[in-house]
């Protein structure tokens, strides 16, 4: 009565039932278990035979490519072709794909460079049905943008490279790590892109970001963001909830915006769009204090410009 079990499946589902043999080949035996005590009232013995699995591919890839994959194998449930590096245990992958896709499948292959393996795994045990060897090479890219540009600028760049799906263009400080970024646009949107800038000036880097786990960098191109000229006008003193007429200057960038704020405080208590035009008619808020006009840029809400208010 004793000896490992391997698989099961309770009477009350009725009989016939599916029970799901071993994943390895062997003799094994059938056998009908009463709950109580365990103890085995029927038994009939099986032998379970080796299934068989192939792979068919290109010998090379590169990096991030969705290969394609022929594959025959017996398709159970949950089963899946993967891509891991050579010596990973069964259960470890880079990338995998569920062969109820059908075959052919698309793979995608990993971002890093190297040797790698593509498996057939039976997903009961883990168990590796079938492997073949291939070389994942690198991708390049290439990216074209001016040096110089002004905060919140929506910067044309240029691009080329993979277009792998979800990939994009992406901006960061120099020395952030890869997968930081501060604004990106999808290389989906074509080349040339249209790149937000951050809306503090300084040293910057664009990137080409490939999509994966995790997400890496295959081309970059360092610019220096410098300052826009912006002002604000309007009364110094105005009374509690008086409307006043602001006029200013500035990039007008979309969604930009002209803002009034306690000052000291970051937060924009009333604000109208620049798109508006100039001069803006701004009400004030009803409570008396020390507030600023400002010019602000959607990127990053920054302030680029600012004149004391007393409302009293």
């Amino acid at each position: 009565a004793g000896g490992k079990v391997e698989q099961y499946v309770y009477t009350k589902e009725g009989s016939p039932v599916r029970l799901r043999m071993p994943a390895n080949a062997g003799e094994y035996e059938i056998r009908y278990v009463q709950d109580q005590g365990k103890k085995v009232l029927a038994s009939q013995n099986v032998s379970v035979t080796a299934v068989a699995a192939s792979l068919s591919h290109a010998a090379t890839a590169r990096a991030g490519e969705p290969l394609l994959i022929e594959w025959q194998g017996p398709d159970y449930p949950r089963d899946f072709i993967a891509v891991a590096r050579v010596g990973d245990k069964p259960g470890v992958y880079v990338q995998y794909v569920r062969t109820n896709e059908g075959s052919p499948t698309r793979l995608v292959m990993p971002l890093q460079t190297g040797s790698y393996e593509i498996r057939y795994v039976q997903d009961q045990g883990k168990k590796v049905l079938a492997t073949s060897p291939i070389e994942v090479a690198a991708v390049e890219a290439s990216l074209s943008v001016a040096t110089i540009a002004k905060v919140g600028e929506a910067l044309l760049v240029e691009w080329s490279g993979p277009d792998y799906a979800r990939d994009y263009i992406s901006i960061a400080r120099v020395g952030d790590k890869d997968t930081a970024y501060l604004g990106y646009t999808r290389t989906s949107d074509g080349s040339p892109l249209r790149l937000p800038m951050p809306g503090e000036p300084g040293n910057y880097q664009i990137r080409y970001m490939a999509k994966g786990s995790p997400d890496t960098k295959l081309a970059s191109a360092d610019i220096t963001l410098e300052p826009v000229e912006a002002s604000v006008s309007g009364p110094i003193k105005a009374a509690p909830g008086a409307e006043i007429l602001v006029n200013w200057s500035g990039p007008d960038y979309p969604r930009d915006y002209v803002a009034i704020g306690l000052k000291g405080d970051k937060r924009q208590l009333i604000y109208k769009r620049t798109s508006e035009g100039s001069p803006l008619r701004l009400r004030l808020p009803d409570r008396p204090g020390l507030y600023e006009l400002r010019y602000v840029l959607k990127a990053g809400d920054t302030v680029v410009a600012r004149q004391d208010l007393t409302v009293e």
